[in-house]
């Protein structure tokens, strides 16, 4: 016969059993989606953030932040260019820090849809995300520049990638100012997806000594000139099915 502590033990493993599957099914819905954007991560656990300290406290290994907030704008955080944490710093460029993710795994940044959810920097020579030696990174359904009404003219760029691989970036707006939208140097397999550059005060995007980066269903506009650079080691390398050679400039 069980006793009542037999019982309370039994219940208490369901329940944890129970949150466990939930928390687990709640990751896979925000994972759902195309193959083709990037890497399947649906073992992860979610975070809601609303402030920039939330986001920078949430940066991690096996995370999908997801972005309540109409505006996460790196100047507010409580430690804005002062703390870094485990996966990110701050690099100090002329007129303010830059945000750069450093060495993180499995990472899903996802808002609540490009025309609803803003990344936002206000140092014109700081890059909006910068993301460094990271494998396994998602950007969905959100659009990222810097702040229009800042003084002075700008130097930074928008999306940097360094070194990393396996990067997919589907439903995004990235705008000026910013000297260019996206940037992917020494990196392998990046994917971007049904994704608008414009207002850069140079060009689109440059793709330095990188391979297997794949435009799909992207434009560019009201650019400088509208076009991606690309030099260095590539191989694979298509804009919406146009083949990217080395050396080409692509309007």
């Amino acid at each position: 016969m069980k006793t009542a502590k037999t019982r309370k033990n039994t219940l208490l493993t369901f329940l944890l059993a129970l949150m466990l599957l939930l928390s687990t099914v709640s990751c896979s819905a925000y994972a759902d989606m195309p193959k083709s954007i990037g890497p399947d991560l649906s073992e992860c656990k979610v975070v809601h953030v609303s402030t920039a300290d939330e986001f920078l406290a949430a940066i991690g290994n096996d995370t999908l932040i997801e972005v309540d907030a109409d505006l996460i704008d790196f100047t507010t955080a409580t430690d804005y260019g002062k703390t870094a944490g485990e996966f990110y710093g701050w690099q100090q460029q002329f007129d303010g820090p830059e945000l750069v993710i450093l060495g993180v795994k499995n990472l899903q940044i996802i808002g609540q849809g490009k025309d609803k959810t803003t990344i936002q920097a206000t140092p014109r020579y700081a890059d909006v995300l910068s993301f460094r030696d990271c494998e396994n990174i998602i950007i969905s359904d959100l659009t990222a520049g810097h702040l229009k009404e800042a003084p002075g003219s700008c130097m930074g760029d928008v999306v940097n990638f360094e070194n990393c691989s396996h990067v997919g970036i589907s439903n995004c707006g990235f705008f000026g100012c910013g000297v260019m939208g996206l940037i992917a140097q020494n990196c392998s397999y990046l994917t971007v997806d049904d994704t608008e550059i414009y207002e850069c005060s140079l060009m689109g995007g440059q793709i330095l000594n990188s391979d297997h980066v794949t435009f799909t269903n992207c434009t560019i506009h009201d650019c400088l000139t509208n076009s991606i650079f690309v030099d260095g080691k590539n191989d694979s390398n298509l804009w919406n099915e146009t083949i990217l050679q080395n050396g080409n400039n692509l309007f």
